[in-house]
């Protein structure tokens, strides 16, 4: 992998979705974040419960069946990512955070988190790093340097 210099990362749902449905752009980018975070060569956090349900929304939104969303929840579990709570604090930095940049509070909630984690966000949604433009800690998975 190149061009990664920080061992420590939120990723939001674009990316995990790309593990599940290999036919999504850069899915093969979010394969090698995923296999750099299971070689413990970098460190991957998400907000607690908002990134299973977000997943777990995609995927059945994407018509996949019941048993294929359970199958891949549990995969989710077991990838043993540092889950971070979605308390008082992080929650009012996130509504901060979406009225100034006028995104949804689901996506404030990475934003948020990655600011008070002290490291950059990945996400593979396009739209969100055009929103968050000028915003330090939003890196796109196109752009994150990854083989």
């Amino acid at each position: 992998m190149t061009g990664v210099s920080h061992p420590h990362y939120i990723v939001d749902a674009s990316i995990a979705v790309k593990w599940f449905v290999p036919v999504e752009n850069d899915a093969d980018l979010a394969e090698a974040l995923l296999k750099q975070f299971i070689s413990r060569k970098v460190f991957l956090i998400v907000p607690a419960a908002l990134f299973f349900i977000e997943v777990a929304s995609a995927l059945r939104g994407g018509r996949a069946g019941e048993a294929a969303v359970a199958r891949s929840l549990k995969n989710l579990w077991s990838y043993g990512f540092e889950v971070q709570s979605v308390d008082e604090m992080l929650l009012g930095k996130a509504n901060a955070i979406s009225h100034a940049y006028r995104t949804s509070i689901y996506d404030a909630v990475y934003v948020a988190l990655a600011e008070s984690q002290g490291c950059p966000l990945i996400t593979a949604d396009e739209e969100l790093v055009k929103r968050y433009k000028g915003h330090s800690t939003l890196l796109s998975l196109a752009n994150l340097g990854l083989e």
